[in-house]
């Protein structure tokens, strides 16, 4: 899956979300204004998950589709 695309599919999500949307803004706004670095440790947390998800997610399907050239070779002609 490309990043562009996983970007779409959150941007989805919060367009078709809208009241999940705001309490989450809600509630980041509110740990932004009582605990400024509660809120950055929770932000920088989140970036560090998804920088993981994303390269977890690119090498498994760099693996898939080396197991499906793989295959298509074996059972060739």
């Amino acid at each position: 899956m490309h990043f562009y695309a996983i970007i779409n599919d959150i941007f989805s999500y919060f367009q078709n979300n809208i009241m999940f949307t705001v309490i989450i803004a809600l509630i980041l706004l509110y740990f932004l204004y009582k605990s400024p670095k509660l809120f950055f440790i929770m932000v920088l947390t989140a970036i560090l998950l998804i920088g993981i998800f994303y390269v977890i997610a690119d090498i498994s399907s760099t693996g898939t589709y080396q197991k499906s050239k793989m295959v298509h070779e074996r059972t060739g002609p």
